[in-house]
């Protein structure tokens, strides 16, 4: 129970220095802890499926960590989002993202859970989270190219704050994706 109160602090400072740095217009150091935050929820997701791995987990088990980190990070996307746009930023379109972001991270968990019980239909559950891994990877390239192709990582634009969010969090779903699918 105490690495949830790690986890959820860790979350939480994130999510404050990530709100604080937008009120400062200070674009760098908030893609820095953007950046951070996001591969190293990616980071500790893969470290732990490695370990699991080596330790002869069941791909259920595996699925479930994955499930659970991929989740971490639609939820900390979700709340920086709503956090910085509803006290600091302007930019009308924010809830929509995060209202999906949050609809993602609830299923992520749902399917973490689900796994985590080992029901008599695992195989198939399996299955629907390797298809909506499969949906997720091709979404996450999408939102990685289309930011650095309409040049959107620029401090110019007014959800500037949103997308080092998108962009990092992206990037780490598509990391976690990607391992996800070679088990």
């Amino acid at each position: 129970m105490s690495e949830l109160w790690i986890w959820v602090a860790g979350l939480a400072m994130s999510v404050i220095a990530l709100v604080w740095l937008a009120f400062l217009n200070a674009y760098g150091l908030h893609t820095i802890v953007a950046a951070a935050t996001a591969l190293t929820i990616a980071a500790i997701a893969l470290r732990r499926a490695y370990v699991a791995r080596n330790r002869g987990a069941s791909e259920a088990a595996i699925a479930r960590l994955e499930a659970y980190h991929m989740g971490a990070i639609w939820s900390w996307g979700a709340v920086s989002l709503t956090a910085t746009y509803l006290m600091v930023l302007a930019w009308k379109e924010w809830w929509q993202f995060a209202l999906a972001f949050g609809a993602a991270a609830a299923l992520a968990f749902y399917l973490a859970v689900r796994l985590g019980k080992e029901p008599s239909g695992t195989e198939k559950l399996l299955g629907a989270a390797r298809w909506l891994t499969r949906v997720q990877l091709a979404g996450m390239a999408l939102v990685v190219v289309g930011l650095i192709a309409d040049r959107k990582m620029d401090f110019e634009w007014v959800d500037w704050a949103g997308n080092n969010i998108f962009f990092f969090g992206a990037l780490a779903l598509g990391v976690i994706s990607l391992d996800a699918l070679k088990s």
